[in-house]
Formats: C-alpha cells, sequence, structure tokens
C-alpha cells in the first residue's frame, strides 16, 4: 500500500480496501467464488497489500460465477457497470455512495474465464474476432506506438465499428466469448480483458478449488 502517498494513491486504496471487504462479505453471502487476479494478486503476496501505484482492483471468476453475480448484484447497494458507453469490455463494480473528493469512483474490475477451444484454429479465431470486436467498440483508435499495419487494423475496426449499435457488438461478444463453454476443455482465458493479457491462458483445475486466506 502507498502508506507514504509517495505515489498519490493512498487514498483510492483505502477507498478500494473498503469496497473489496463490503465486496467479498456480499460473494461469502451469495456462495460466488472469486479471485484477484493480475496486479491485486501480486499486490496481495508481495506487498501483504496493493501494489503501491496500483489504483484498481482485478478479479478473476467462472462465466458460471459471473452469471450468479449478474443476476444478485443489481439488486444490492452496489453499482455496476457492464457494456456500456463507459466501462466497454470490462464489468467495473463500485459502490453507490463512494465516490472520492476529486470524482474519481473506486472500482473492481471483474474479467470472466472462458473456455479455450481445443481447436487451435477455433481458438484463434475466437480470439482475433473478440479483439476486432474491442477495437469496434472503442472511442477512439489508440494507434500511439503501433506499427502501420496494426495502425491502419486499428483504425478500420474503429470505422466499422461506428456502422453498428454498441448494443449490437456487445452481443455478439458475449456468444463469441463463450463458444466451447458447452465443452471439456483444458484451458480458460478472459476475453474481456484488455489486449497485453490477450493470449493469457490457465488450466481448468486452477479454478477447480477456492480457499480463503
Amino acid at each position: 500500500m502507498d502508506i507514504d502517498n509517495k505515489y498519490g494513491t493512498l487514498e483510492v486504496q483505502m477507498s478500494l480496501l473498503e469496497l473489496l471487504k463490503e465486496f467479498h462479505s456480499f460473494c461469502v453471502q451469495n456462495g460466488i467464488k472469486y479471485s484477484l487476479c493480475y496486479g491485486s494478486l501480486i499486490g496481495a503476496i508481495r506487498h501483504k497489500g496493493f501494489i503501491p501505484w496500483d489504483d484498481d482492483v482485478d478479479i478473476i471468476v467462472s462465466r458460471d460465477e459471473f452469471v450468479k453475480l449478474k443476476s444478485l448484484i443489481c439488486n444490492s447497494r452496489f453499482s455496476w457497470d457492464y457494456q456500456s458507453e463507459t466501462a466497454l469490455w470490462v464489468a467495473r463494480i463500485g459502490l453507490e455512495n463512494l465516490v472520492l473528493e476529486n470524482g474519481h469512483r473506486p472500482v473492481i474490475d471483474v474479467l470472466i474465464l472462458d473456455n479455450v477451444p481445443q481447436s487451435k484454429v477455433i481458438s484463434n479465431i475466437k480470439l482475433y474476432s473478440i479483439l476486432m470486436l474491442q477495437g469496434m467498440v472503442k472511442t477512439k483508435p489508440p494507434v500511439s506506438g503501433m506499427s502501420l499495419i496494426m495502425k491502419i487494423l486499428s483504425i478500420g475496426c474503429w470505422g466499422i465499428g461506428r456502422l453498428f449499435k454498441k448494443r449490437w457488438i456487445y452481443n455478439i461478444y458475449d456468444k463469441i466469448a463463450q463458444i466451447g463453454n458447452g465443452n471439456n476443455t483444458d484451458y480458460l482465458q478472459s476475453y474481456n480483458t484488455i489486449f497485453p493479457y490477450r493470449k493469457h491462458q490457465v488450466k481448468r483445475d486452477v479454478i477447480s478449488s477456492y480457499s480463503i486466506v
């Protein structure tokens, strides 16, 4: 945690801790299984709290647990932002009354684990279809630092996305993300994560059991 406020994140992290404690209680009460992931998990293990410069919380859930969470959280005191104009493809959870003086709203980013198809061809088609859809719903094409080909692809996806309603794109996104979920595949992957983590896969047995630590 940024105890000395060296990175200016102490207030945010204290608010996130309040949010996470309440969310954890909500999950325990409703039998929802989740895990910290990415920087939040690294912080918990390496720093025994937050990474000093981190300003959000990342959790990961299976698709079944996400469906359960989605059905219950709308009737709670949490705010819920998923596949909207502001949250894009990452589900975000906050507390309705938890807003900092600077207007920042501490949130938990929810990543969903879906099956990775056994077929390498189908797996790649699924992944790159998701990346195309992500490019279509962005507010502007992120071309900084990209190669010429990637810039063309990014601008092209963004331009095509202007022709469709976001709700339609998100419906397709959900359907593609769940391709293979009816089969017993070896690996799982989050398809609503950000670009740098797009190929991270985990073995199915990683989520076979949970323990509170």
